[in-house]
Parts: structure tokens; C-alpha cells; sequence
């Protein structure tokens, strides 16, 4: 049976300044060299360098959909697709569909086109959203997986730090991680 090396206070402040000094030299490609306003070169750049871009495409969407946005006053027909919408239109104006008195015609082929155009509009909103979503997500896919890399490489300095000095800071820095990476891995032990 092998005795356990009680550190003195000195080696653990050694053990944890080296650790810490690693954990710090880990993280300047992400946030910089410690203690600076700028971070310098080495950081990585924003996740949307053509955020401008996507706002402007955001509000250009909205407002095409705004645009076709029917009267509020219009009662809405029941969710149908845009081409149901318009058959009905042209079926009113063909005189294929019978209205009761005081509706006319024209005005209620109009409604039902005007709603296959805010149908249509709503369609291309949400294709237009969708797009500008991925493209944002695309972007920030560099920087994610820079974290998560980071992380893991924490992960493991910390765990090399508990190894190294087992009734240390670190050990105790390194079980609640590892509790962290269970439980967000879904093999957590005991109650939650």
C-alpha cells in the first residue's frame, strides 16, 4: 500500500499557481490576454460579422409581410393554402359559388385574394427567417465549438491539478465539474 505525499502549503500554492497560470494560458485565444481593454488579434471575432446584414433582412421580411397584412375588419377564412384561396376568388367571379344578398361579388373575390397574398407573404416570412437563422447559427459554429474545446481542456488541466494534489482546491473544483458533466450528460447518480 502506497502512503499518500501530504503537500505542504507552499508546494499546494505552487501546484495551484502552475494549474491556474494553465487554465488562464488555455483561455487567451477565446478572451484575450488577461487584464487588457483590447483583446487583441488572437480572439476570435464576433459570431455575425454581417450582423448589419441579417437585421436589415429581418426588417425588409417584416415589412414585406406587414405590407400584405389584410384589413382587421376582414373576417379571415379558415387556414387554407394560397391556390385554394385564389380558386375561390376566381369561382366568386365566375358566379360557380351563390353569396347571399348584399355581398358583392368582386368585393369578396378581392378579400380572398388579398388573403392568398398574406398567405404567400406569411410562407416566404418564415422561409426568410429560417435562412437568417441558419446563416446566424453558421456563424456562431466556430465560436461554440472554440468554448467547447476550452472547456474540455479545463476539464482536464483541473483534472491533472486534483491527481497532482488530491486534498487540494483543485480537487474539489474537479468533482463539482465532473458532477456538472454528468448531469448534463444525462449519468447522474443519486437523487436529483
Amino acid at each position: 500500500m502506497q502512503q499518500k505525499k501530504v503537500l505542504t502549503q507552499a508546494e499546494r500554492d505552487a501546484i495551484t499557481a502552475k494549474y491556474q497560470r494553465r487554465i488562464i494560458e488555455l483561455g487567451i485565444p477565446i478572451f484575450g490576454p488577461p487584464g487588457e481593454d483590447d483583446p487583441g488579434t488572437n480572439v476570435l471575432p464576433p459570431p455575425a460579422p454581417h450582423a448589419q446584414e441579417l437585421q436589415q433582412r429581418i426588417v425588409d421580411a417584416t415589412i414585406q409581410l406587414l405590407e400584405t397584412t389584410p384589413p382587421p375588419d376582414e373576417a379571415r377564412p379558415a387556414h387554407r393554402k394560397p391556390g385554394d384561396l385564389e380558386r375561390t376568388a376566381a369561382r366568386l367571379r365566375a358566379g360557380e359559388v351563390d353569396l347571399p344578398e348584399g355581398f358583392d361579388r368582386e368585393q369578396e373575390a378581392a378579400s380572398f385574394e388579398g388573403q392568398a397574398k398574406f398567405a404567400r407573404a406569411q410562407i416566404a416570412f418564415g422561409q426568410e427567417m429560417d435562412a437568417v437563422a441558419l446563416e446566424a447559427l453558421t456563424g456562431l459554429l466556430p465560436i461554440l465549438e472554440a468554448v467547447k474545446d476550452f472547456a474540455m481542456n479545463v476539464f482536464h488541466e483541473v483534472k491533472r491539478w486534483a491527481e497532482e494534489d488530491p486534498d487540494g482546491p483543485g480537487a474539489e473544483v474537479y468533482r463539482e465539474l465532473n458532477k456538472a458533466w454528468r448531469k448534463g450528460a444525462g449519468r447522474s447518480r443519486g437523487r436529483r
